[in-house]
């Protein structure tokens, strides 16, 4: 790789392997990537950038403050969190405040905040990030956008200094998201001072402002939203333990939450502030709750927000509340959450609890409403706000935070998701990850063992990626670092208890039947259609394209072609079947090089972006009726050695060995693109079930069906005689037409 970074060999070889290096955390890689910026496109930019993660040597730096000052909004905001995922050394956070300041810069402050922003605040608020705070909430001339962020900085460990600026300008700016920023900030990292502070909050005059104060007093995990101007905004992404601090509130705290409640003009204040009185266990007309949530705007998630507070509070739920559930509805609980709820709303005990099915069926059962309706708040709870401010009842004791992932080989969500365990962790010392392949027979069993403790949805067994704690479980793009930490913050604070991800003898047994009763119930009909639609591989699409254009511009037979054609496919079919019957095992060390599958991915999504340059090209020179020049334009090395081919009658033999090996490649680093039938069917293998075979080979013709029907008609229309002469009479058309379908599949590569 170090070899290809070299100025002399050409760009698309070159600039693919700076990357694979850059992504390995290679100095080279850095070296080569900021020599050649100049050459980037802007899909190899952002690629790169949203490929990174903890580029911590020195070369680093010069090729991220060129990705800093991109005009593509996309790069930029990739390159600020690639710096931000680097712990321990606050030159790279550094780099990111400091360029955000430089006059004319074109980061912006929503570019910036994330989940990696909030991850290095809870590492530690060094000297020179509170410094850089400092000054820009002494700059009366800074952007609204930089204001929030430094309020920020500033939410978790505000100093003396730092809490006199943020009450000043929470008073003084003339933005009212600015003012929103700055009270939150204060309130969270002063809470003692919430009840000195409550009259100026609630005496605002943007209800974006007074929102603050009940937001402040609820005793639940809520969203919070920073407004960095009136066009962008983010979700609080401070979902960490050390973040929870539910203040009680004061008699007086109480009056002006009511006075909140009973007569400000915005819905959403009322709503909040009924919210927070309900969570601090004090008396509110649950009618008025429940009449209010159909008026406030959808961008404050009403029912969600209640939602939460229900799951976090089950235990204190009684049959009064049925109100308020049937108003939210069910659909948003887990089945073990629903179940416990429940059993606390339902009338009677024991035998003579009637089984309610639905809230409404709840509803309809009870005679009457209490009009006033409180949380029960536990003796041990308020004793415990003599000797603890925040009032919050402490977690249960742990001594593990255990967490499953299920992957598969060469998944690049995966990838992403084990990146991001890493991430979380920091917050979560006590957690403990432990992996599985799911195409093992270890990692299916266990799959369908915690499945079916947790009462997964049939639908979402054997998926990956997954993850699971003892408290619930996210699957594919539902994990997001926000909703992984929530589930951690959940299950850290329940009671431990490790036997959902035991596989002893009994639930081995039962996941075995389950598996087998699936793999029965998996028809023909099945298998085809799940090998069809997971058939569908941008990378090789634009590979066999690419092959077939290369060979049509080498002037090589249509025999040739054909042959070319059949051994990449035939590449692809021979990789899935064996990783199904034998090589499952070895891929599991995929993992470790997924450096490679993103260089790989760039070259492919490069070969692509390259077609698309030269058909447009190609597309430019028909509009101008130079007919004769239409050929696909290769790179000059690319040229010398076609002609070289075509001097010496080199055969097609090595043609075909290139394609041949290329599918194999490319299908180990996109084994991910199975589905849920393939484990089902590894696994029958794996118990010696020869019909298995059979599936698996009907799986892998279907999955390769995408792919030689995209073959036979790029073949076919490249010698037949009808649709040549038609490509000559339409020649521009045909050509942006192909750009198209090249851009198109570069864009899926580089997603």
């Amino acid at each position: 790789l170090v070899a290809l970074t070299k100025p002399e060999v050409d760009g698309e070889l070159r600039i693919p392997a700076a990357a694979a290096l850059a992504r390995g955390n290679y100095t080279a890689g850095f070296t080569a990537l900021t020599r050649d910026y100049a050459s980037l496109d802007t899909a190899h930019r952002a690629g790169i950038a949203e490929a990174l993660y903890e580029p911590s040597v020195p070369s680093a730096l010069p090729f991220l403050k060129l990705l800093l000052t991109d005009q593509v909004d996309e790069v930029r905001k990739g390159a600020a969190s690639a710096a931000l995922s680097v712990d321990d050394n606050p030159r790279f956070t550094m780099l990111v405040l400091d360029e955000l300041i430089r006059p004319e810069a074109l980061l912006k402050p929503h570019e910036v905040y994330g989940y990696r922003f909030e991850s290095q605040l809870r590492n530690s608020v060094g000297t020179r990030v509170s410094k850089w705070a400092e000054a820009v909430l002494d700059d009366s001339e800074a952007p609204t956008g930089r204001m929030v962020l430094a309020t920020i900085i500033f939410r978790k460990q505000a100093n003396a200094t730092a809490a006199k600026k943020l009450e000043v300008l929470a008073g003084a700016s003339e933005s009212h998201w600015v003012r929103r920023a700055a009270w939150y900030a204060l309130g969270k990292s002063r809470p003692r001072e919430i009840s000195r502070l409550a009259e100026k909050i609630a005496g605002d005059t943007s209800p974006f402002v007074r929102e603050v104060l009940p937001a402040l007093l609820l005793r639940s995990k809520d969203l919070w939203v920073y407004h960095f101007d009136d066009l962008h905004e983010d979700g609080d992404h401070s979902w960490s333990s050390d973040e929870i601090s539910y203040p009680r509130i004061s008699d007086a705290d109480e009056a002006i939450l009511r006075k909140l409640a009973a007569s400000d003009p915005a819905p959403q204040v009322r709503f909040t502030s009924l919210l927070a009185l309900l969570s601090q266990g004090r008396s509110i007309n649950l009618e008025e709750l429940v009449a209010i949530i159909p008026v406030v705007p959808k961008e404050f998630h009403a029912k969600y927000r209640i939602k939460n507070w229900v799951t976090e509070n089950i235990q204190k739920l009684t049959p009064d509340f049925q109100p308020l559930l049937t108003a939210i509805g069910t659909d948003d609980f887990s089945t073990s959450d629903l179940e416990k709820i429940k059993k606390r709303i339902a009338t009677g005990t024991g035998s003579q609890a009637r089984a309610i099915m639905t809230f409404s069926e709840l509803a309809a059962s009870l005679s009457g409403k209490s009009e006033q309706v409180a949380v029960p708040v536990d003796d041990d709870d308020a004793d415990k706000v003599a000797s603890d401010a925040s009032g919050e009842k402490a977690a249960p004791t742990r001594t593990s935070l255990p967490l499953v992932f299920f992957y598969k080989p060469g998944c690049q969500e995966c990838a992403r998701v084990r990146e991001m365990l890493d991430t979380v962790r920091r917050d979560f010392p006590l957690l403990q990850v432990e992996e599985y392949n799911l195409l093992d027979p270890k990692g299916t069993l266990l799959n369908q063992a915690i499945c079916s403790r947790l009462e997964v949805p049939a639908i979402r067994h054997t998926l990956a990626p997954s993850v699971f704690t003892q408290e619930g479980w996210l699957a594919l793009d539902e994990i997001t670092p926000k909703s992984l930490s929530e589930l951690l913050e959940k299950t850290r604070k329940a009671a431990q208890d490790d036997h959902w991800k035991v596989l002893d003898d009994v639930a081995r047994d039962e996941a075995e039947k389950t598996v087998e009763h699936r793999y029965e119930g998996i028809t023909l009909g099945v298998v085809l259609l799940a090998g069809l639609i997971d058939g569908i591989n941008p990378c090789a699409f634009a590979t066999i394209i690419f092959f077939l254009s290369y060979l049509q511009v080498a002037r090589r037979t249509s025999r040739e072609m054909l042959m070319t054609g059949a051994a990449f496919i035939a590449g692809v079919f021979i990789a899935y079947f064996a990783a199904g019957v034998v090589l499952y095992q070895i891929l599991d060390q995929l993992h470790k090089f997924a450096w490679l599958q993103r260089g790989m991915n760039i070259v492919f999504g490069g070969l692509a972006l390259l077609a698309a340059g030269l058909s447009l090209l190609d597309a430019w020179r028909a509009k101008q009726g130079r007919l004769e020049d239409m050929t696909l334009q290769l790179p000059a090395f690319i040229k010398d050695r076609i002609r070289t081919s075509i001097r010496t009658g080199a055969r097609a033999t090595k043609f075909v060995v290139a394609a041949f090996v290329t599918g194999i490649v490319i299908s180990f680093l996109e084994l991910a693109c199975t589905g849920q039938v393939y484990a089902p069917i590894v696994y029958q293998i794996q118990q010696g079930r020869v019909d298995a075979i059979g599936m698996l080979t009907l799986y892998n013709l279907a999955f390769i069906a995408p792919l030689v029907a995209l073959f036979l008609a790029t073949w076919f229309g490249m010698k037949s005689e009808v649709l040549i002469n038609f490509q000559r009479k339409h020649t521009f058309a045909v050509k942006i037409a192909l750009a198209a379908l090249f851009l198109l599949l570069a864009v899926m590569i580089f997603r």
